[in-house]
């Protein structure tokens, strides 16, 4: 699932006393962050990330770390400390447009641990959700899902919406591609791998997948 790491960067802000050091914070979050800058991002990444997010925390305890937080141990597999801070985040005063991404990530969780109706029902809420600003993604993790449980015709509907909206959206397109493949659609296929080659020429898995036969 697509997981939307909420890299938001709190530029300028100023200490407060000794207990809480805001300006100390946000350095720490944009270490977290970098950690993850690379082309990929392995566990002891995450682990370092981690760390950073916490010494964040320590001097200023804002939502926007938090959510990084539950997303870093939703990588690292520590599922129940993960959804314990989402579920916090999802139900307390959040503005609308985080509340939109931290439900998405929630709802990642929610799928991965195989409570996928909740999941399900939460993204269907995020596609006409006008705090949501990329209703793609949430099109996006439930055509994938579809697809790995072979309802090839749901997901082929979900993607198609995604690359509608977001016509760059590489990874929706790639899927879009494996759909096609699956379900025998050769038109389609042809199209989707174009265009993720097109978008990204040296994409691994496009190339990979355009010297397989139909």
């Amino acid at each position: 699932m697509k997981i939307v790491l909420l890299l938001i960067l709190v530029f300028g802000l100023v200490g407060c006393g000794k207990k809480r050091n805001k300006k100390l914070a946000n350095t720490y979050y944009k270490m977290a962050v970098l950690e993850l800058s690379g082309v990929e991002s392995d566990r002891q990444k995450y682990r370092e990330a981690l760390r950073y997010v916490d010494m964040s925390l320590v001097e200023d305890s804002i939502p926007e770390y938090e959510a990084f937080k539950a997303v870093l141990l939703f990588k690292l597999n520590e599922f129940s400390r993960s959804r314990k801070i989402f579920e916090k985040l999802v139900f307390s005063n959040l503005s609308p447009i985080l509340k939109s991404d931290v439900r998405n990530n929630y709802a990642c969780l929610l799928a991965h641990i195989g409570e996928v109706e909740e999941a399900l029902r939460i993204w269907r809420e995020l596609e006409a959700c006008s705090d949501y600003l990329t209703p793609e993604v949430a099109l996006f993790n439930q055509g994938k899902y579809f697809l790995m449980n072979g309802d090839f015709k749901l997901s082929k509907e979900k993607l198609i919406s995604a690359v509608e909206i977001s016509p760059s959206y590489v990874d929706a397109h790639y899927y879009l591609a494996i759909v096609a493949k699956e379900g025998g659609d050769k038109d389609l296929f042809i199209n989707e791998i174009n265009t993720v080659l097109f978008l990204e020429p040296h994409h691994f898995g496009a190339r990979k997948l355009s010297n397989q036969d139909m």
